[in-house]
């Protein structure tokens, strides 16, 4: 039997915003140099933060695929 629509939907919720993370990452790492011109955050900070919004979202999507891997288990 399916689960709930409630279920399916945070599940996947709990896949889309991980990526949502990475994206964020790869645009600070990409227009670090664009950020600093401007004067928002240094080059380096704001290389740094991509990689932690992207390190981050690895994390969020294996925590998402153990609990998917638990609950087919369960069933």
């Amino acid at each position: 039997m399916p689960k709930p629509i409630n279920e399916q939907v945070n599940a996947l919720i709990g896949l889309i915003i991980p990526l949502g993370y990475a994206a964020m990452g790869y645009y600070l790492i990409d227009s670090a140099s664009t950020i600093a011109a401007s004067g928002v955050l240094s080059e380096d900070i704001a290389k740094v933060l991509g990689g932690l919004f992207i390190g981050y979202s690895l994390l969020k999507l294996y925590w998402a695929y153990r609990k998917w891997v638990r609950n087919q288990e369960e069933e």
